[in-house]
């Protein structure tokens, strides 16, 4: 059947988030290599310079998603300190790793890794603050700062949730060995999922931000299956990386189920661990995503987030009955010498893909909005009033709590702009709004009206002095009822 919106697509600009594409394919490809070239050299798996591989792609990962797409000047306006701190803070993990690696007691390498683990959820909350997302530069379309923070939360939840299991699940004391080539393995996992996956999700967001009827948009579409899949698989490779390098293991080179002398063979019962986990993540995650509208409610994006650890359980545990044999189901108690470091890393695991994450993921909307929204005032007027008109549209078709939110938040990234493109945009949204059919204009004006309720004096009279400013341009033919209904307004009477 044929998009409804073919038309409506055709008149909008395609390059939103797409170009630099090469930037993400470079890190893959920068991961991947000596991944697939260092096989070949046996002797090379316990080389010490094998910590040199991972550090590298480490640092040619936070180079490129720092490198100034947008030129130096006010460089910290599009590159925010926050999200640089959290970038320059991956370089923990090497820091660990050279104390992990290093020969030492047993305590000493529980010390390290508990300092790890604190360091890196303080690390991940930091992502959740505000101030992470940079503002909107006209040709900046590879947007770290809005794809780091959810795939962040993604991978650091999955290594948390897997090692309270672990943990729970070892009788005796429980220890990290490190291997710098599963440290390497677990990297390509997450450029795999972070840049690729996000700008998949980002385009899927600007699908939904205009209800486009593609194969992103509306209903039960199959970018969005595309997309859990993605992540599905993406946890896959990670949780293989990090027990790899948490057990001391180089990747590939050991028979599921015999990782180490002792251990049983492969319980391939794991693959229904796998299976149900598949799902959970991708069916059932999936088809309640496509009910939820943009911002979702709290409590809803706590459902999808309580999914997702569930579904993160039954990879571990697939993964670990696989991998490791059998006997990884038991639960040992408070006796264990694990017990309570299980309990606490658990509990961080949880929140990072609960709370945590709802909070991250509330600012990368906000912030991928910073950009939408800005982007519409550099287009020309035509595309800006088709653009402006189908954003309104899927706004007014919201149910109530949704529109009020949407308006706001547009009224507010509106207001912050310079006062050139502000001026655009207003007078774009009310001869949009003009030119409503009554029930859209309806809906509009009185979320519009709640709005202007909640703002200081000086504030509401700012953002009145533009619209009816905006109003005068309009024809004649509309100009008296805008004024009639933007006066209803100012009454606070919603038309």
């Amino acid at each position: 059947m044929a998009s409804r919106t073919a038309a409506l697509e055709a008149k909008l600009p395609a390059d939103f988030p797409t170009k630099d594409l090469w930037k993400p394919v470079l890190l893959l490809v920068a991961a991947l290599a000596p991944l697939v070239v260092v096989p070949f050299y046996p002797t090379t798996w316990r080389a010490g310079w094998s910590a040199a591989v991972p550090s590298a792609v480490l640092a040619l990962l936070v180079a490129v998603m720092l490198w100034p797409s947008a030129g130096t000047r006010r460089y910290l306006a599009y590159k925010k300190p926050l999200f640089i701190f959290t970038l320059l803070f991956e370089a923990w993990i090497l820091l660990a790793g050279v104390a992990l690696h290093d020969p030492g007691t047993l305590t000493g390498k529980d010390f390290w890794f508990q300092l790890v683990l604190i360091g890196f959820f303080l690390g991940t909350v930091a992502i959740s603050l505000p101030g992470v997302e940079g503002e909107y530069r006209k040709g900046v379309f590879f947007r770290p700062d809005l794809l780091y923070g959810n795939g962040a939360y993604l991978a650091r939840g999955e290594i948390f949730v897997a090692l309270g299991i672990k943990l729970f699940a070892a009788p005796e004391l429980a220890h990290p060995i490190w291997n710098w080539w599963g440290l390497e393995w677990a990297i390509f996992a997450m450029i795999f999922m972070v840049p690729f996956r996000g700008i998949l999700k980002m385009r899927m967001r600007r699908a939904r931000f205009l209800d486009l009827d593609n194969w992103m948009g509306r209903g039960l579409r199959p970018g969005l299956w595309l997309k859990e899949a993605f992540l599905f698989l993406s946890l896959l490779m990670l949780v293989y990386g990090f027990a790899n390098a948490y057990m001391g293991l180089t990747p590939f080179t050991w028979t599921p189920g015999h990782p180490m002398p002792g251990t049983h063979g492969p319980n391939w019962w794991g693959f229904a661990f796998l299976a149900g986990a598949c799902i959970v993540i991708v069916a059932v995650r999936g088809w309640y995503k496509t009910r939820l509208a943009e911002p979702a409610p709290v409590g809803a994006e706590l459902v999808k987030g309580l999914l997702l650890w569930v579904g993160f359980v039954g990879i571990i545990y697939g993964f670990l009955l696989i991998f490791m044999g059998v006997g990884w189901l038991a639960v040992n108690g408070s006796g264990s010498p694990n017990f309570w470091w299980a309990v606490w890393v658990s509990a961080l695991g949880l929140l990072m893909v609960g709370p945590l994450r709802v909070l991250a993921q509330r600012q990368e909307l906000k912030g991928l909005l910073r950009v939408m929204i800005p982007r519409m005032a550099d287009l020309d007027e035509p595309a800006r009033q088709v653009m402006m008109g189908r954003r309104l549209e899927v706004v007014a078709a919201m149910g109530e709590r949704a529109r009020d939110e949407n308006v706001a938040l547009m009224m507010k990234i509106i207001s912050e702009l310079p006062d050139e493109a502000r001026r655009r945009l207003v007078e774009t949204r009310t001869w949009v709004v003009a030119n409503a059919d009554d029930l859209t204009r309806a809906r509009l004006m009185a979320s519009m009206a709640k709005v202007l309720g909640s703002l200081s004096e000086p504030e509401r009279r700012q953002v009145m002095t533009e619209v009816m400013g905006s109003v005068a341009n309009l024809p004649e033919d509309r100009r008296a009822g805008m004024v009639d209904a933007m006066s209803k307004v100012m009454a606070g009477v919603a038309p």
